[in-house]
């Protein structure tokens, strides 16, 4: 009976140990994240080109004055090339220069209104289903008359 107190103890005390110490060694991913830090960033990337698509849109449609657009444009390509730094560090080829993740940010916004086609690869603006040629730009639709 007096050694078992002293091995419950043991086992408490170890049982502690390990709950306040697993959230600090063992979660970590080999990059020094907690688990889910990579996919958090994929995810604020979207949300990011998401965004600097819809302000073009309501641009486009005249629902936002060109200061305003200006200005959420800055605020979320940069946010966008910081998210796409860290998931470059993450990769190990931070030796990209600004403007290489800036180009990344334009390449990932063409793909996305490439994806679109009710709207102009090229401006944003909106497509109507007979058309050949943007009513903005005039760039030619590569599907013509499919919206």
């Amino acid at each position: 009976m007096e050694l078992l107190v002293p091995i419950f103890c043991l086992l408490l005390l170890v049982s502690l140990v390990f709950y306040v110490g697993y959230p600090l060694v063992g979660a970590a991913t080999p990059f020094g994240l907690r688990e889910g830090e990579h996919q958090r960033l994929i995810e604020r990337r979207e949300q990011l080109l998401a965004a600097i698509k819809e302000i073009e849109f309501d641009q486009a449609m005249g629902k936002l004055p060109e200061g305003e657009y200006q200005h959420f444009r800055r605020q979320f390509e940069a946010e966008a090339m910081a998210v796409l730094h860290q998931l470059d560090l993450l990769k190990g080829s931070a030796g990209q220069t600004g403007g290489g993740l800036a180009a990344r940010v334009e390449k990932d916004i063409r793909a996305l209104r490439q994806k679109d086609k009710s709207h102009c690869s090229s401006c944003g603006a909106q497509r109507q289903p007979a058309d050949h040629f943007c009513s903005r730009c005039g760039a030619r639709f590569a599907e013509a008359g499919t919206a």
